[in-house]
């Protein structure tokens, strides 16, 4: 088949695609039901309504006794809301139109409606909504969610109170105000109660509003004050921009979502709703999504891509078709196979020059979930190689802790060994390797500190003659201790996988703050040196005589920490680490030179399982060959000293 032919077969693919989308479009109508994505039946209205053509009603509307007693067109208008959302929202609720500006029926676009289906689906089955929304520009789903709750309080719950969060209070203002405008409009024929349409104040509150005639509320908050909801029985909770959220050793996310769900009855009609655009990997935000895609938890996920959405296409002549079909890049075929139009790739391409590179268009308007996610982060590391290792990433064998005759002290060495415990610290994903080189095993410590609200500490152990020859993460334990139960709880498990080297990132002993608690860390490196032979030590002041002292430890600075982040910046390129823990990945796609040009986290993210593999892979990089040593006769001399 010649390029000619396949062009003009693409193109009368791309015709067919274009009549497809135009008459979903066209056959939609929320007045008569046509065109739904929510089960209907064809049915004509009573004669009393004064209703021509003929309609498609959902079921239950049907069956309902007030089916065979409608009066007139208003009764009929009433019975109906109760069952059809989208016939509410297009008879009652007026939007702007973000190009004209005019205020228009609320008629919803493709995303809201399959969004909406999604939340018909639970709300006529009787299950609590609970679901979780990643954001593309422009489709309206802050507006659709808004518009869901007060159908829900207007027209079926009565003192079904609502509250609205953002990460800054002028967006939940923002969100509130959607209501006052689309109260202004609300047919007063329609209007359930006895009283005008509108929001009123309540009394003694800066922050809640009543929807005249329901006694339903809504509230505003932020996420910088969660306490200020404990104790309200609100029904509906809209959560917006989480991902953006700030986390402090006060507040964190969990903390308001935990006060939320608390204040959230699980009951039919009750919602939490959270929505965000990406904001990186990693975040609360990103852990919850990520949950919710593989069915865990009890939020359920709606992503809209950007193809989905109808005002991101162009009107092409045939000549302009013809011409994208025949400069398609691979990046732009792989879309075309996947069902977009010509008209949504020649969008694609005028707006890609409005930004610098691929990633910048991508974290905007993404095409999926991990391109949300993966284009918000300016990381170090190549995210598509970081997100290919996850292919290697594995439940662990084990999950536990490492015991020995003691916690601390020499006896911490003795009759070393694993137990299960579903709560422990560590995770084995391979135990020691009995048969080959005694020196393959690497154990790296980053320690942080002692208090659930600071920086981990991690112990890593990495096996230098892993699968195909790369370095591997075979074991590690994460969690939060006292520094001397962290070294030995490292030194035990350098013994148990074969008297490993252990190397421990000395920086926060050394520099501890108070010269009482330095000193004493420093004894307990001096007691770790007595007692386990294979200690990292480095040369670090020369002595009169010409030689040099020695100390245990390694010292993080900027030539050492370049150094040990390059060589995992090469291992990530180049196949030369395979990494069993997804969170340790989660790091390397927030990790960041920051504006002094240094490397570091993302704020309010952690480097601390990074680090340890960064450090492994460049003391392994100094190291001669695995079956060349042999433990306690090797003490590296480092090019680069402190």
């Amino acid at each position: 088949m010649n390029r000619y032919t396949d062009i003009d077969t693409m193109l009368e693919r791309d015709a067919q695609r274009e009549a497809e989308r135009m008459r979903r479009e066209h056959e939609y109508d929320p007045v008569t039901g046509a065109g739904s994505l929510i089960m209907r039946v064809e049915a004509t209205a009573p004669a009393c309504a004064r209703i021509a053509w003929k309609m498609f009603l959902p079921p239950a509307m049907l069956d309902d006794p007030e089916w065979k007693r409608v009066g007139c067109r208003r009764e009929f208008d009433r019975l109906r809301f109760r069952y059809d959302f989208e016939y509410w929202a297009v008879t009652c609720v007026k939007i702007r139109d973000k190009e004209t500006g005019r205020r228009i029926p609320f008629r919803l676009n493709a995303p809201q409606r399959r969004f909406t289906a999604m939340l018909e689906a639970d709300r006529m089955a009787g299950r609590p909504l609970r679901f979780i929304m990643l954001k593309a520009r422009q489709w309206g789903g802050s507006t659709l969610v808004q518009m869901y709750f007060a159908y829900i309080q207007i027209i079926h719950k009565p003192c079904w109170h609502s509250i609205v969060c953002a990460h800054v209070r002028d967006t939940s203002s923002t969100l509130r105000g959607l209501y006052g405008g689309m109260l202004a409009d609300y047919p007063r024929q329609l209007w359930p109660a006895d009283c005008e349409p509108k929001l009123k104040t309540v009394s003694g509150s800066r922050s809640k509003v009543e929807i005249a005639g329901t006694g339903s509320t809504i509230d505003i908050g932020t996420s910088m004050s969660p306490d200020a909801l404990r104790g309200n029985d609100f029904a509906l909770a809209h959560l917006s921009e989480v991902a953006f959220w700030a986390e402090s050793g006060r507040r964190s996310p969990t903390d308001f979502i935990r006060t939320v769900s608390g204040s959230v009855p699980l009951v039919p009609y009750s919602a939490i709703i959270l929505e965000s655009s990406a904001n990186g990997i990693g975040s609360f935000f990103y852990n919850m999504w990520r949950d919710a895609e593989k069915g865990m938890g009890a939020y359920k996920p709606m992503f809209v891509p950007w193809h989905e959405i109808d005002r991101y296409r162009l009107l092409l002549s045939d000549e302009e078709r013809r011409e994208v079909a025949s400069t398609l890049t691979p990046y732009e075929e792989a879309m075309e196979e996947q069902g977009l139009t010509l008209g949504q790739i020649a969008w694609r391409r005028l707006k890609r020059g409005e930004y610098p590179t691929d990633s910048a268009m991508e974290a905007e308007f993404p095409a999926s979930p991990t391109e949300a996610f993966v284009n918000t982060c300016a990381g170090v590391f190549d995210k598509a190689a970081v997100e290919a290792m996850r292919a290697d990433c594995r439940a662990p064998e084990l999950t536990g802790r490492i015991v020995g005759a003691a916690l601390t002290g020499p006896r911490a060495l003795e009759d070393v060994h694993p137990v299960a415990d579903s709560n422990g610290p560590l995770r084995i994903w391979k135990r020691p390797d009995m048969t080959g080189a005694s020196t393959r095993y690497v154990v790296t410590v980053d320690i942080g500190g002692r208090a659930a609200s600071s920086d981990w500490s991690v112990i890593a152990v990495v096996d230098r003659c892993g699968d195909h020859g790369a370095a591997e993460v075979v074991a590690q334990w994460r969690g939060h201790a006292d520094h001397d139960i962290v070294c030995w709880q490292a030194a035990a498990l350098a013994a148990y996988y074969r008297e490993a080297l252990l190397v421990i990132e000395s920086n926060s002993l050394e520099s501890g703050g108070v010269a009482a608690a330095s000193d004493a860390s420093l004894y307990m490196l001096g007691e770790l040196r007595n007692h386990y032979r294979n200690l990292y030590v480095r040369e670090c002041v020369e002595r009169v005589d010409g030689g040099s002292a020695t100390r245990p430890g390694f010292h993080t600075n900027r030539r050492t920490k370049t150094a040990a982040i390059s060589a995992l910046i090469a291992a990530v390129r180049d196949g030369g680490l395979i990494e069993r823990c997804a969170g340790a990945l989660d790091e390397m796609l927030t990790y960041e030179v920051n504006a002094t040009g240094a490397y570091a986290a993302r704020p309010g993210y952690h480097d601390d399982m990074l680090m340890t593999r960064a450090i492994a892979l460049y003391v392994i990089s100094q190291l001669p060959a695995a079956a060349d040593i042999s433990p306690g006769r090797y003490r590296p001399k480092p090019p680069l000293l402190w």
